[in-house]
């Protein structure tokens, strides 16, 4: 979906966490602050370049790149500071001629009276717009574009952008408020905007409160500016290489213990204020729904019953809800990427790396498919009984294989990755000895990641599905398997991530699991490796080219070669010449699918919806802040999604779903699984993506 006031959010979970902890505190930088922030910063650009796979030279113009990078993070949504300030700080930059990292720190309290500053402005025109009634005649309109937003060039302009923008959410509200009777009225109810001053006053309160927290930290504003410089040092180098303070990493390692009761998802926001779901755990019970994904937009939560305003509250303050032991029940309403919207309900439990946590499933139509979804390649390094995803598949293959498959389908749609280990465990399965990938790091050497195990769990016809968002690990696991001549890739282009990075503390003298507050040290996760193909070709900032492209109506408004200081693909020399299988029959394939697109109309509906999509995936998209025109706007929006969930799903006549035995007999002793995995046999059921790929694996069956 190329909305971006209700698309994926863009900001990672430590992230959010970071920016939660931002406040401003005015204060001279005093020669002890000075002092700790020069050693930080020393140590890391020390760190960095000795491990980083790729080092730069540290200049001005880097020094420039890194105040902007850090300018940018403090506001990422473009409403407090002005681009005359951005313009200032460079110019700062080139006044004090810095000749390494260590010199920016001298600019630490410059920008936290500035952005002090700046935010106690932005404070003023939000309590000022409390009294002051909404215009929704008024002919404004607010254009979402793919291009980099620029910071505001007035006070003026801020004044309206903070308007437009607090419109445009009491809108959106006073939208998906509308009773199911009048919502599909093709002119809006006349009292559409009327009586709004409730919610907007709810809307400017969360911002407010927002503000509240940046101007009362729980550690002294420099301090946090300075963390925000070391990130952005970072950021320098690749979208990667992260900054964590101790605090982040503890919060963001405890997210992923097993004993932990959640509910499995955590709450994020949207870059335009929206509550949304910013983090599925894997093994959770959430995970298991498939139901919940990243990106989707909260329009409403119940805790055990009780109602919970998504509008009033911050994502923090709606975390802290879900944290609180006495919830056990979480109701959701949420909308989805394509529009529609569900409703889901959540019991807070145990994360269950030790159970089953991939699932397998049957697809019965002119022959019998096995189908299993991975969402992630995860492992629980913190519990030594837990099984990762490569043990977990292995299962499920073997029951598959129990009931007789004659091929199988690995669907990696929406994986972000994960666990190199299990990427490279999870190719074993089905690879008997071979090469795999090379790993490239800063010594120049590259090395060759082969199978080493005698033997496959599964050597039958192989089907593995991508998208644009299948990424990393995802992407390993593909590309080995293409080059392989293992399996038929099909889908839509990858995201583009191919590298590895890893985590140390700053202080290189403490090890990771041993660090504490009293350390008053942080961790950096920082890219270690770049990885190429056996061919010595990488796919960074490319992605993994399907042997089959399907037609699909996500439009991704993010990949690798979208992030700014990402690191272009290159090549390595071809060390050697592998004695790969023969190559799989993808031109005749190709054929037979070409030949059923045009021969099916079901498949033609979606080809053409695909084609009308990616069309216009780089336009500009206006939305109009009358309450009349955006109206019309929604109306508009509604029925394109409807039209495309139409288009995406189909009950095909005697395209069967169904557990495998094993999970069968399991199902029918916990009642409340069973009810959450038929809902989920009924999304399969209707995929026509997944029918597409069916009808693939048939044809490559009969041709071997």
């Amino acid at each position: 979906m190329r909305y971006k006031f209700i698309s994926k959010m863009r900001i990672s979970i430590t992230f959010l966490i970071l920016f939660l902890s931002l406040s401003v505190f005015a204060q001279n930088t005093s020669k002890t602050t000075l002092t700790t922030c020069s050693k930080k910063t020393d140590a890391l650009w020390a760190l960095l370049q000795k491990k980083h796979v790729a080092p730069i030279q540290f200049n001005k113009e880097v020094a420039q790149q890194i105040i902007e990078l850090l300018l940018n993070d403090l506001d990422y949504r473009k409403i407090h500071f002005y681009e005359t300030d951005k313009q200032n700080l460079l110019i700062q930059v080139q006044n004090i001629s810095p000749k390494s990292a260590d010199d920016l720190c001298k600019l630490v309290s410059t920008i936290s009276d500035l952005y002090q500053t700046r935010i106690k402005e932005s404070q003023t025109i939000l309590n000022a717009l409390t009294t002051k009634e909404l215009d929704f005649k008024e002919n404004e309109i607010i254009t979402f574009s793919t291009a980099e937003q620029p910071f505001m060039e007035s006070k003026e302009k801020k004044v309206n952008r903070w308007k437009r923008y607090i419109k445009m959410i009491l809108l959106n509200e006073a939208y998906y408020a509308i009773d199911s009777i009048h919502i599909n009225d093709a002119t809006a109810p006349k009292n559409f905007m009327s009586n709004n001053t409730d919610i907007k006053n709810s809307i400017i309160n969360k911002e407010l409160k927002k503000i509240e927290a940046l101007l009362n930290p729980s550690k002294t504003f420099l301090a946090t500016i300075e963390d925000a410089l070391l990130n952005a040092i970072c950021k320098r180098y690749d979208p990667h290489t992260e900054y964590y303070d101790y605090a982040t990493f503890k919060n963001f390692s405890e997210q992923l213990q097993s004993q932990v009761l959640t509910f499995g998802v955590f709450f994020g926001e949207t870059d335009y204020g929206n509550l949304s779901i910013s983090y599925v755990a894997p093994g959770s019970i959430a995970w298991f729904s498939n139901s919940v994904q990243e990106g989707d937009l909260v329009l409403s939560f119940k805790l055990n019953q009780q109602a919970f305003d998504p509008i009033a509250l911050t994502y923090s303050e709606a975390n802290e809800l879900l944290q609180n032991s006495k919830y056990t029940i979480l109701d959701l309403e949420i909308k989805k990427e394509n529009g529609s919207i569900e409703k889901v309900k959540l019991k807070k439990e145990a994360i269950k790396f030790e159970d089953n946590t991939v699932k397998s499933y049957i697809i019965q139509d002119d022959k019998k498919i096995g189908y299993i979804s991975i969402p992630s390649f995860y492992t629980d390094s913190n519990n030594p009984n837990a099984l990762g995803v490569a043990n977990e598949l292995s299962k499920e293959i073997l029951k598959l294989k129990n009931e007789g498959i004659q091929g199988l389908i690995i669907d990696l749609r929406y994986n972000g990755g994960g666990s190199l280990y299990e990427a490279v465990s999870m190719s074993s399965l089905f690879i008997d000895i071979g090469p795999l990938f090379y790993t490239l790091d800063n010594s120049g050497k590259a090395i060759l990641t082969k199978d080493m195990n005698r033997g496959t769990v599964y050597n039958g016809p192989l089907c593995i599905m991508v998208n644009g968002h299948s990424a990393s690990a995802s992407e390993i696991f593909s590309a080995a398997m293409q080059d392989n001549h293992r399996a038929i890739i099909v889908g839509e282009q990858t995201y583009g991530k191919s590298t590895g990075q890893n985590m140390v503390p700053l202080d290189s003298t403490i090890a990771i699991d041993k660090l504490t507050s009293d350390d008053n040290i942080g961790v950096v996760k920082f890219t270690e490796i770049k990885i190429y193909r056996t061919t010595g070709v990488s796919y960074q900032g490319k992605g993994v080219r399907p042997d089959i492209t399907l037609p699909y109506l996500n439009i991704l408004d993010q990949r690798e070669n979208k992030e700014p200081y990402y690191l272009i693909g290159d090549s390595i020399p071809k060390k050697a010449v592998f004695p790969f299988p023969p190559a799989l029959p993808i031109k005749i394939l190709n054929e037979k699918y070409t030949a059923r697109i045009k021969e099916t109309p079901r498949y033609k509906l979606l080809t053409q919806m695909s084609d009308s999509l990616h069309r216009t995936e780089n336009e500009d998209f206006v939305l109009h802040l009358s309450a009349a025109e955006f109206w019309k706007d929604m109306k508009l929006f509604k029925s394109h999604s409807l039209k495309e969930s139409a288009a995406a799903s189909y009950i095909k006549p005697a395209f069967q779903v169904y557990y495998n035995q094993l999970e069968s007999d399991f199902l029918n002793y916990d009642a409340n699984y069973k009810k959450l995995y038929t809902g989920y046999l009924d999304e399969l059921k209707t995929d026509l993506t997944l029918q597409l790929t069916h009808d693939i694996m048939c044809d490559f069956i009969n041709i071997k």
